[in-house]
């Protein structure tokens, strides 16, 4: 089955479609993110899955008319960003996250709100000695909350997946300026851990 033949399918309500990629690409993606990522068996299933959704998603909105890659490429790209996204949100953010939602909770505390708090400057300095686009791109997805196609839009990106793109090179270089200041400690206990 072809791709063009199966965004019709799919557009016409015809979830065989979806099955048939299912069983075709499942496998492949397991074992891809197993290698990849380290991910357990069952997390890597139900990333698959909802990336399945999301290409069902996209085709029904219209976001997706035409592929310009193999619907594998697609779909793994897809499946690939959730689980980087998830893993820098757990990974890297856990503290900033934590640090703005419950600062109330560390008043009792004042060492553990200090230690918090400077964990907190940390990073966003660290983050604006990004170079390029990479502050804007980081902070208006994981703090502003605002998704890959706001982003894009407002930062005059051609595609989401140009977009996604550099996402991932602004995360590679955030990790590789915490790995050369050594605060990789910061991150540890709170590591994102799949099944």
């Amino acid at each position: 089955m072809n791709k063009k033949t199966v965004i019709q399918q799919i557009k016409t309500g015809n979830n065989d479609a979806l099955f048939i990629i299912h069983e075709r690409f499942r496998d492949e993606f397991i074992s891809f993110a197993r290698k990849r990522y380290g991910c357990g068996i069952q997390y890597a299933k139900d990333v698959y899955i909802d990336a399945l959704l999301d290409l069902r998603n996209n085709i029904l909105t219209g976001r997706l008319q035409k592929l310009n890659s193999s619907l594998k490429t697609y779909l793994f790209a897809i499946a690939r960003n959730k689980i980087t996204n998830e893993r820098f949100r757990s990974k890297h953010f856990y503290y900033c996250n934590e640090f703005e939602e419950s600062n109330s909770l560390y008043q009792s505390d004042g060492n553990e709100a200090n230690e918090n708090e400077t964990k907190y400057r940390m990073i966003i300095s660290m983050l604006q000695n990004l170079p390029g686009n990479c502050y804007k791109i980081l902070k208006m997805f994981y703090f502003d909350k605002l998704s890959l196609e706001n982003i894009a839009s407002a930062l005059n990106y051609s595609t989401v997946i140009s977009l996604s793109t550099q996402k991932y090179k602004c995360h590679q270089k955030l990790k590789a300026l915490l790995k050369s200041l050594n605060n990789d400690e910061i991150f540890i206990e709170n590591e994102y851990k799949a099944n």
